[in-house]
C-alpha cells in the first residue's frame, strides 16, 4: 500500500485491486448484501521458496523480525473466514509501519532514502540499472524454482 522503487507494475496493480475491492466492498455493505468480503493486507511471509531465494542470492530481502509466519497467517485466513472483519493485515506491525513510513515523510525524502538504501554500492546515478538487473536475477532464480516445484511450462491453468 506504498510506494516501492523499482516495482512499479506490481504497485500500480496492487493500488487498482485495492480500489476496485474496497469499492465492491462499500457497495455490498450500503446494499445490506449478506455477502460480505475481507481485504487482506499482508506484508512478507517467511516461505521456504523466500528461504532458498534469499540462501541463492546470499542476501536477506526482509529481515527475519520484520517476515510474517506461514502458519499464523493461515490460522488468521481461517479466522477471518468465519469471523468476517472488514480487513485482515499481517504481520501488522511491519504493514503498519510501512504504512506510516510513507504517510509521515515527505514524498521527496521518502523516494530519495529509499533508493539511496537499495541501490548497490559503487553504483552510477540512481543505480536504477542495477535494481533492474537484481530483478531480472531473481526472476531467473524464481523460474528454476517453479521447475523444481514441478512446474511446466504453458501448464498455467
Amino acid at each position: 500500500e506504498s510506494p516501492l522503487y523499482s516495482f512499479s507494475v506490481y504497485v500500480s496493480t496492487k493500488h487498482a485491486m485495492n480500489g476496485f475491492f474496497y469499492s465492491l466492498q462499500q457497495e455490498l455493505i450500503a446494499k445490506e448484501s449478506r455477502v460480505s468480503l475481507t481485504i487482506g493486507a499482508f506484508g512478507p511471509i517467511k516461505t521456504k521458496a523466500m528461504a532458498l531465494l534469499q540462501q541463492l542470492e546470499n542476501e536477506s530481502m526482509v529481515p527475519d523480525r520484520l517476515a510474517g509466519d506461514l502458519n499464523e497467517v493461515a490460522h488468521g485466513i481461517a479466522q477471518a473466514y468465519v469471523t468476517r472483519p472488514t480487513r485482515m493485515t499481517y504481520p501488522k506491525i511491519t504493514v503498519n509501519f510501512l504504512r506510516m513510513n510513507w504517510a509521515l515523510r515527505s514524498t521527496r525524502n521518502y523516494h530519495e532514502n529509499l533508493i539511496g538504501k537499495l541501490k548497490a554500492p559503487g553504483a552510477n546515478g540512481t543505480g536504477y540499472q542495477d535494481a533492474a538487473d537484481k530483478i531480472k536475477r531473481r526472476a531467473g532464480i524464481r523460474k528454476q524454482l517453479k521447475y523444481q516445484q514441478g512446474y511446466v511450462p504453458g501448464d498455467e491453468n
